[in-house]
């Protein structure tokens, strides 16, 4: 893998925290929409984990900093992309939740869902990890 590789996971995550900062700073609080209620971009404060499940607050910041290091110690080792990218996911929602005590989330996708930049990181990082384990070779031996 490129260098140049590792610095996409880590422009996502200066991505994802300044859309917060706007989300939290600048948004209106009723938020905007492209298609209101639906699609657009919306404050929530998440003190818990996906859908808002409530998780004690020291076991989920330990626990997702946790892994986001072993991802990324797994993603430079192996130079793997996906890895690399849970673990930016992971490390700017742990920015959060280290410095704030919760996760702000963004984007309303449909009636029943919230999430940011960093949870879409982490799930396309665990789909590639899941269907490409162990990455191709970027060249072949001469």
């Amino acid at each position: 893998m490129r260098r140049s590789a590792y610095i996409t996971p880590l422009a996502l995550i200066c991505v994802d925290q300044v859309i917060k900062w706007y989300s939290q700073h600048l948004l209106p609080i009723q938020g905007v929409f492209l298609i209101p209620g639906l699609l657009g971009l919306e404050p929530f404060i998440n003190p818990g984990i996906a859908f808002g499940i409530p998780v004690p607050g020291v076991l989920l910041t330990v626990g997702t900093t946790a892994l986001a290091i072993g991802f990324g110690i797994l993603g430079v080792r192996k130079a793997h992309l996906g890895a690399l990218l849970v673990a930016a996911g992971g490390l700017s929602n742990a920015i959060d939740r280290i410095f704030f005590g919760v996760t702000f989330d963004y984007l309303r996708v449909g009636p029943w869902s919230l999430v940011n930049l960093a949870d879409g990181m982490i799930i396309v990082g665990l789909l590639l990890f899941l269907l490409h384990p162990t990455p191709k070779p970027t060249s072949s031996p001469a």
